[in-house]
């Protein structure tokens, strides 16, 4: 799904009223109100992403409330979670008022009554979460009330660059992609929400598995992409190249080592598949980031013995005979 929309050929005296409506029909129930101008200019995109939704917003500068009786009539119970791409904000949940800028993210949870104020303009890109799916990773539901996840925090660059990522994605994934693509995207809300991950970020060595892990949640988003280097995994992550070739030293492996063998675990099961029994094999390889088939057949028979093509026929006769 995906639906665009915008004030600009409206007359200006009912876009807020027209916004509203918006809003209650494709959004969620809410009351847009007037900070310092009596009216707004804003464009909106909307757009599915499996059980999520992405909703981005560019306006000028407003406020929007969910009162107790715009919860009574929503459909569904959800998180807002607000990546904010430009401009300053503040919002009140539960007693707490914050003040964000641009690189922060805030989440909301949209069975509290909220208020969210934009003195100038801005755009922010939303994502709606079913609450019932973030809090299966989350150590705390309480924290995804009202809670920041500051942009200088450690693992504030991996969750934007995802989000950036899930933003850009096109529209014929299927629903395997975006269910594996959502439950990444709470992981990592869920790290950067955690009052214990925040603390233990002063313990090298816990903050040291803490960032590993973020740099194979990032991996595994971006494991198709034959651009995929160190610098381009660091630059994501908010280290240095030789920060990140140091995560690795403790299992024994380098991280190029360490990506080659997840790119091979990933054309393996593809190739044992029966649903892509039909595919050719010779393309399989390019789906995960391999740019040379050559190199990849080599490194595939290295890795586990025998050829892509043997390896499928193998896969048949067990499949068959199982």
């Amino acid at each position: 799904m995906l639906m665009d929309w915008s004030t600009v050929e409206l007359p200006r005296h009912t876009r807020f009223s027209n916004l509203q409506d918006m809003l209650n029909q494709s959004y969620m129930p809410a009351v847009p109100y007037a900070l310092r101008q009596p009216t707004i200019n804003g464009s909106y995109r909307m757009r599915s992403l499996g059980r999520c939704t992405i909703f981005e917003i560019t306006a000028d500068g407003h406020g929007i409330k969910r009162n107790r009786r715009e919860i009574n009539n929503s459909e569904g119970e959800f998180y807002s979670v607000k990546y904010l791409r430009r401009g300053c904000g503040e919002f009140e949940q539960e007693g707490k008022r914050i003040k964000f800028q641009t690189g922060d993210i805030s989440v909301l949870d949209n069975c509290y009554p909220y208020s969210l104020e934009f003195e100038d303009s801005f755009a922010v890109s939303s994502f709606i979460i079913p609450r019932a799916l973030l809090n299966l990773h989350l150590a705390n539901a309480r924290t995804a009330v009202g809670g920041l996840i500051p942009a200088e925090s450690s693992f504030s660059p991996m969750l934007r660059s995802h989000m950036n990522a899930l933003i850009n994605l096109e529209n014929d994934n299927n629903e395997f992609y975006f269910s594996t693509l959502n439950d990444t995207l709470c992981s990592l809300i869920a790290i950067a929400l955690d009052r214990a991950s925040r603390k233990l970020e002063s313990n090298n060595r816990c903050a040291n598995q803490l960032r590993y892990q973020a740099v194979i949640e990032y991996v595994k988003l971006n494991l198709s992409d034959p651009d995929l280097s160190p610098a381009r995994v660091a630059q994501a992550c908010g280290i240095s190249v030789r920060y990140l070739h140091k995560l690795f030293e403790p299992y024994g492996c380098t991280f190029g080592r360490w990506l080659l063998k997840k790119r091979l675990e990933r054309c393996r099961e593809q190739i044992a598949d029966p649903r892509f029994a039909d595919k050719k094999l010779s393309l399989i390889p390019y789906d995960w980031g391999f740019n040379n088939l050559s190199h990849f057949i080599r490194a595939f028979r290295q890795e586990y013995g025998l050829s892509p093509r043997d390896y499928r026929k193998q896969a048949r006769l067990q499949s068959t005979s199982d």
